[in-house]
């Protein structure tokens, strides 16, 4: 689990990350397990916190019953500071490890990075892995704006004639530099 980056949050503002983090705990663990993954109310970074743009978050919902447990006890942990913004403070430890936590378990439930502007990690955006004995149509990795800031990792051991494995499709790819 990476910590977060406290010096450069805070430039940012360690409570707006907050609010940011706990707003989509609080959407997950309102969640029932019955209910299929839709994606989540659309995410705006109002306070220019994040490095890149998220996509849209749609959980993994084998993940998110899994994780329960955690994201719950991590509500009942934070409620306090949601409930005292006065208390989120940089040289809370505590606070910073617990934000981390539930960081690291939105990043696995959604299948996305989420990171800081400022901190020294991987850009925010999807991680794709794709394995396939045979690919004999087409095998995209990312397509669109999702291929922007996407980690693709395929292996097919076999591409059939005529098949494609695509790390990456879009109109407007940039190399990063």
């Amino acid at each position: 689990m990476d910590l977060i980056d406290v010096a450069a949050v805070t430039n940012a503002g360690l409570g707006a990350a907050f609010t940011f983090l706990f707003d989509r705990l609080a959407n997950l663990i309102d969640r029932k397990p019955s209910e299929h993954a839709e994606p989540a109310p659309e995410v705006t970074d109002e306070c220019n916190l994040l490095d890149s743009q998220l996509e849209p978050l749609t959980p993994r919902m084998d993940i998110l019953e899994q994780r329960r447990p955690e994201f719950l006890a991590l509500a009942g942990s934070l409620g306090t500071y949601h409930r005292n913004p006065e208390r989120v403070r940089p040289d809370d430890g505590e606070l910073i490890r617990q934000l981390s936590q539930l960081r690291a378990l939105l990043e696995e439930t959604y299948g996305q990075r989420i990171t800081f502007r400022g901190e020294q990690r991987e850009t925010t955006g999807s991680h794709v892995r794709q394995r396939s004995e045979t690919v004999s149509g087409y095998m995209v990795g990312a397509q669109g704006r999702a291929a922007e800031n996407a980690d693709i990792d395929q292996e097919a051991k076999n591409i059939e004639a005529g098949g494609w494995m695509i790390g990456a499709h879009s109109d407007d790819l940039r190399p990063h530099l």
